[in-house]
């Protein structure tokens, strides 16, 4: 009770609870991977990429603690690492959207294209978002050089209205007006104006939407 949460120091602040996980139970792959995820939220990556790799170490088969990790790995640019423990956290579930998601994605970034193509495919067979699939979808055709396909892909994507980055709506512009559809490419800009907040990104939304409309 109230008493004994006065009494124990270690229940104070999610710190100190979380450095008591790591102090009482060092051998737990959980308490290692929550550390690790705090330090990950603080910025402390040196930190977060150590207890990450220990909890891998002490138990390396939990789907869900893998696809973390590969996240995590995505984020702080190992994307060959992030690969690798992204493709054992498939192989032990193989139906975790956001985790077959993340791995088209890795693909997408190591310039894997046929790769991203098949597990963006597996990951909409599974219930993934299409808002997140389309958009690597229709990257990775233009990586092989299917124009038609990467517009076609682009134009449903269009209609998506959870997309809420600058950068992905402005590549769609892009790719459809090279095709020959500058209303839709003028549409696509339009929807990357509101989340382009910083000069840079909105100077580039202006410059991109003069560009099309000349």
């Amino acid at each position: 009770g109230y008493r004994a949460w006065i009494r124990n120091p270690d229940w104070g602040t999610t710190p100190t609870i979380l450095y008591s996980m790591i102090r009482d139970h060092p051998e737990s792959y959980r308490a290692q991977w929550v550390h690790a995820t705090w330090m990950w939220q603080r910025g402390e990556l040196e930190k977060a990429r150590y207890h990450f790799e220990l909890a891998y170490k002490i138990y390396p088969r939990d789907s869900q603690f893998l696809g973390d990790y590969g996240n995590f790995l995505l984020s702080d640019g190992q994307t060959e690492r992030a690969i690798t423990i992204l493709e054992e956290s498939v192989s032990v579930h193989d139906y975790v959207p956001r985790t077959s998601t993340l791995l088209a994605y890795a693909y997408l970034t190591a310039r894997r294209f046929e790769d991203a193509l098949r597990m963006a495919t597996h990951a909409e067979k599974i219930g993934a978002d299409r808002a997140h699939t389309l958009p690597i979808m229709a990257y990775a055709y233009d990586g092989i050089g299917d124009r038609n396909r990467a517009t076609a892909a682009w134009r449903v994507a269009l209609r998506l209205t959870e997309l809420t980055d600058w950068g992905t709506w402005s590549f769609f512009a892009r790719t459809l007006a090279v095709s020959g559809y500058e209303d839709e490419a003028l549409i696509a800009v339009a929807r990357a104006r509101p989340f382009a907040r910083d000069s840079a990104s909105r100077a580039t939304v202006i410059s991109l939407d003069n560009a099309i409309r000349s």
